[in-house]
C-alpha cells in the first residue's frame, strides 16, 4: 500500500482553494456589472416610454 503524502495533498488544497476565491471574486465583479448594465437599460427604456406618453397627451 502506498503511503500518502501529506503534504503535496495539502499544498494541492490550498491551490484550489485560492483558484476558486479568485474566480469566484471576478465572476462577483463581473455579475455586478452585468446587473449594471441592464440597469441602465432598463432605465433608458423607460425614459423613452415615460417621454412618448408624454407626447402623446
Amino acid at each position: 500500500m502506498k503511503k500518502i503524502n501529506w503534504k503535496n495533498v495539502i499544498e494541492s488544497i490550498k491551490t484550489i482553494t485560492i483558484v476558486a476565491l479568485i474566480a469566484s471574486v471576478v465572476g462577483f465583479g463581473l455579475g455586478v456589472k452585468y446587473q449594471e448594465s441592464k440597469n441602465s437599460q432598463l432605465e433608458t427604456r423607460i425614459s423613452e416610454q415615460v417621454q412618448q406618453l408624454k407626447a402623446v397627451k
